[in-house]
Parts: C-alpha cells; sequence; structure tokens
C-alpha cells in the first residue's frame, strides 16, 4: 500500500508499506479522507516527532475486514476512526479528564491517516470507531476537530444571546463559531487575516479587525489562535464574571503577563481543553449528520498523498485556505 512518509521539513515521501496486519479484535480501514490538522502542520514544522512517520488523524473511511472477534462493525461498514481513546477506568477518566489518561496518546492507527490503509487497533475499535450514513467522507473526517472543539465549550457556561469572541478564524476557529451559533450567542471573530475574517462574516459571525484596532466585550472568549498575543488579547475582552478557554496550543515556552487581581476582581473563569474524547465523537457526528454544524464551506483545497508537503506548507502560511483534504 501506499503512504506519505515524514523524513523531515519539506521532506514527505510516498513509499510502498506492508499493508498491516490485523488481530483478531481489529479493524483494517481503507482511508477515503484525511484532514489535515493544526498538529500535523506543527510536528512537521518543528520537527517534533521522530522520523521516518506517517501522519493524519482525521480519518474517515471504508471497513474492509475485521478480526474474528469484532462484533459492532464488518466489511463495507463507512466509519469515522479517532486515533485516540482512553481507558474509562484509572484515576483521570474517573474523574472526568479522559484526554489525560495514560493510555490516551498510547492508543493510534497504524501507520497513520496519511495512508492508503491503517489498522484500528482495539481499544479504538471498542470505544472509539463509529458508524455513519448520509455523509461524504470529507464531512465525516471533521467528527475528530469538531470533537476537539466539543471538548472545550462542554468546560463552559453560554446562554442565549451571550456575546462570545472567538480568537482565530483559522478552520478550528470557524467550527467554535458554527458551535456558537448552535448556543444562540452572539458570535464575533477575531482575526488579523482580512479573507479570513470576510469568510468568517460569511458564516455568520461579527469580525473584529484586530490590525484596525477592533475592539470587543465578551462574556466568553475562545482561543483559538496558537501565540500569546491571541490570549492577551483574550484577556483584555472578556467581561466581568466572563471565561475564557485556552483552546490553543502555544510554541514551547510562551508565557503571557497575568495579573492575579484581574481573575479576583473580575471573577473570572479560565478553562483548558486538550483534544477531544469517545462522547464528543458521537456528539460531533450527529452535529454534522443534522447539519447543525455546517463543515463543507471550510474545505478550499484537496490533494493526494504525492502534495502532502505542498498541503502542509499551504496549510502552515495559511493565506488562501482553511481545511486542507488528503484523499489517498
Amino acid at each position: 500500500m501506499r503512504a506519505a512518509v515524514y523524513y523531515g521539513l519539506e521532506d514527505f515521501r510516498v513509499e510502498d508499506l506492508d499493508m498491516p496486519e490485523i488481530g483478531d479484535h481489529e479493524a483494517l480501514v481503507r482511508v477515503r479522507a484525511c484532514g489535515i490538522c493544526g498538529t500535523d502542520v506543527s510536528k512537521a514544522i518543528h520537527k517534533t516527532v521522530e522520523p521516518p512517520v506517517v501522519l493524519g488523524h482525521e480519518v474517515a473511511g471504508d471497513v474492509i475486514e475485521v478480526g474474528s472477534h469484532v462484533l459492532k462493525f464488518a466489511a463495507g461498514d463507512k466509519v469515522v476512526v479517532p486515533h485516540h481513546t482512553p481507558c474509562f477506568a484509572c484515576h483521570f477518566c474517573h474523574h472526568g479528564h479522559y484526554t489525560l489518561c495514560d493510555q490516551y496518546t498510547k492508543t493510534n492507527l497504524d501507520p497513520g491517516g496519511f495512508s492508503e490503509y491503517i489498522r484500528v487497533p482495539q481499544p479504538n475499535v471498542e470505544r472509539a470507531m463509529l458508524h455513519f450514513e448520509g455523509l461524504d467522507y470529507e464531512e465525516a473526517a471533521f467528527v475528530e476537530p469538531v470533537a476537539c472543539c466539543i471538548h472545550g465549550w462542554e468546560k463552559l457556561k453560554v446562554f442565549p444571546k451571550d456575546t462570545v469572541l472567538i480568537v482565530g478564524a483559522g478552520p478550528i476557529g470557524l467550527i467554535h463559531l458554527e458551535l456558537a451559533k448552535v448556543f444562540c450567542a452572539d458570535v464575533y471573530v477575531a482575526d488579523i487575516k482580512k479573507k479570513r475574517l470576510e469568510f468568517a462574516e460569511k458564516m455568520g459571525g461579527t469580525p473584529v479587525d484586530v490590525t484596525a484596532g477592533d475592539t470587543v466585550e465578551a462574556d466568553t472568549v475562545v482561543v483559538a489562535a496558537g501565540n500569546k498575543k491571541a490570549y492577551e488579547l483574550a484577556l483584555k475582552s472578556v467581561k466581568k464574571g466572563g471565561q475564557i478557554s485556552f483552546f490553543a496550543e502555544c510554541p514551547p515556552d510562551s508565557g503571557i503577563l497575568l495579573d492575579p487581581n484581574l481573575v479576583y476582581s473580575k471573577e473570572l473563569t479560565f478553562s483548558g481543553s486538550y483534544s477531544s474524547t469517545p462522547f464528543g465523537h458521537w456528539k460531533a457526528l450527529n452535529l454534522i449528520t443534522q447539519k447543525a454544524v455546517n463543515v463543507n464551506p471550510l474545505i478550499t483545497h484537496r490533494f493526494g498523498l504525492e502534495d502532502l508537503g505542498k498541503a502542509i506548507d499551504m496549510a502552515y502560511k495559511a493565506e488562501d485556505c482553511l481545511k486542507i483534504m488528503i484523499t489517498p
């Protein structure tokens, strides 16, 4: 089978790899669509993974074969394949922190979503993989990123007509915009790129042009841009009694100045949000299927495995693209 293997910056090679062999509790899936995530870009650009490795985890495809002990799925099923799943039995799982489970990041796809076929290990088959109908593969591939956003929203208290500010109008920020609309909130979206602000406005958000000095006061601020200035903007924009979702990952050793009296006097609430949960995957699939969250407009580019390096570079520069889909 073919896979795009990462060896280093601007060094992706399409290679023939052995077809994964599955065990009795596993599944073999033909990848039909895999979205490029910001973490894929970060791993490739900042070399945070050990090459050679196959990246990609926003996966939708077809079940080709299942192990003899797999009862929930069969060949021919269309499935969403989350790459991580918790154990549901440890201290962190018992406290509802499923993404902090020690097993969570140890469950992964073999070799990765940017390949023609993947082996889905037992924990993922039993506790994460979902069957879908009524969607195309690209829509289904959004389940993982939408679930990540849902995980953040589950920690917030939002009421109809609240003012919500999304900082960052990239693909993740615009998913947050869609979810804020589900809550019937008044949604503002801040960014420094005019094209992305125009896109946010088309999707129902009120643009906040940071470069022009635009400001807004918000009950809830979701930071969907991974830099310290985005978090500093959030601190300036949040109302008394408001809340900030620390959603976006920043470069290592990032820091912001925070006056504790600001938190104390304004009774602010901060929440961190990392990755997604099986509960979020199920919710995301239903929201996308019911068109409550519209993901199709976010797809701006499509590439094959041969152009993965080009696609990663395009996503990193973020000039004329939003979500990029890879079709192995």
